[in-house]
């Protein structure tokens, strides 16, 4: 079955988006987390704490998306390897006595 699984297209771009969705997800939480103390300026703002202000609103909007795509993929996983089962594979109900 995991070869069949493996030779699959959809599956295997199933994967990768997994593996996207949880580099992402991991990198949002780590620059939410590190920048929880704020930032504080004085007068104008400098291109560093803008590119800093950029970087956590993106990655406070990013985790959320890619931890639904992700759950949503590896969902999309289940499906596709329990439609691929051969019929011998499945369990057959008990005959009652």
């Amino acid at each position: 079955m995991i070869r069949r699984l493996a030779t699959n297209p959809a599956v295997l771009v199933l994967v990768a988006v997994v593996l996207l969705c949880v580099v992402g997800t991991v990198w949002g939480l780590q620059t939410n987390l590190s920048n929880q103390g704020g930032m504080s300026w004085t007068g104008e703002p400098s291109e560093e704490v803008l590119w800093q202000m950029r970087m956590m609103q993106i990655s406070g909007t990013l985790t959320p998306i890619t931890t639904f795509v992700g759950v949503a993929a590896l969902l999309g996983l289940l499906v596709i390897a329990s439609a691929s089962r051969h019929r011998s594979d499945r369990p057959r109900p008990e005959e009652s006595t």
